[in-house]
């Protein structure tokens, strides 16, 4: 059996191992911190608030940076057929495991309660492009 001392021990040794990764991680968020906010503000005045028109590949990142380029709609949807069918095989993970009623409720309900929520989101983003194209 273990006695008191060497429990004490190997507790304090794993209490000083978790503090360094404590500090570590603490250590490393700080720099991503301030490294994220010098890049943001490089990019944003040296690439993205630029007047004049760039052509080819760094045209497409200034207009991704720039929020030209909107790509929401097809996320949600992709979004939309990868959690529907997610759904699917849910079902059957519930029949096999004996739930009958259960797959019957989300082999019915689980599509059209995605299908709503995704049609929400794009009722949203609908109503955003329509104010977009009425105020140009």
């Amino acid at each position: 059996m273990y006695d008191l001392e060497s429990l004490l021990s190997s507790g304090n040794s794993l209490i000083s191992a978790a503090t360094g990764k404590v500090n570590f991680v603490t250590n490393w968020m700080i720099v991503g911190f301030v490294v994220s906010i010098v890049a943001a503000i490089l990019l944003f005045f040296l690439f993205v608030n630029k007047k004049d028109a760039v052509k080819g590949f760094g045209g497409k990142i200034k207009n991704f940076l720039a929020f030209k380029d909107m790509y929401i709609e097809s996320l949600l949807k992709m979004f939309y057929i990868g959690s529907t069918v997610y759904i699917f095989f849910q079902a059957i993970a519930t029949v096999v495991l004996g739930d009958v009623m259960g797959f019957f409720i989300e082999l019915f309900l689980g599509p059209i309660i995605c299908r709503a929520a995704y049609e929400f989101a794009m009722v949203i983003v609908k109503i955003w492009r329509n104010t977009e194209k009425a105020s140009k």
